[in-house]
């Protein structure tokens, strides 16, 4: 299962939500995390056929903002819920298209150093 950042990168949520179901449509496992009215507007109607599972959370980290200060006060974001994911193992890999320096500091925050 992939875990998807819906609400990361300058295009987001529209783009990254329609490349999650495309891949889904291929058969990828998703799970995509961002706000309940957000994800559910903008998936297809027949989205529960697809291999897509939703997890809800508010928060954001926008592109613009520090990254170990947006990392630390925003720990129900999108992107950190979606990074818990992969160290929880309930995906095995992770994507996001937003803030690189927040992804960086969440990984090693979350997942640890190699």
């Amino acid at each position: 299962m992939v875990a998807v950042d819906a609400m990361g990168g300058d295009r987001a949520p529209d783009s990254i939500v329609q490349g999650a179901v495309q891949a889904a449509k291929q058969g990828v496992p998703i799970l995509l995390c961002g706000p309940q009215k957000v994800l559910l507007s903008l998936l297809p109607n027949n989205w529960e056929s697809l291999p897509i599972t939703l997890e809800f959370c508010e928060q954001e980290i926008g592109m613009a903002e520090e990254p170990g200060r947006a990392v630390r006060s925003k720990p129900q974001s999108s992107l950190m819920r979606a990074m818990q994911a992969v160290a929880s193992g309930r995906a095995t890999a992770f994507f996001s298209a937003g803030n690189s320096g927040a992804v960086l500091v969440a990984s090693v925050v979350v997942c640890g150093r190699v």
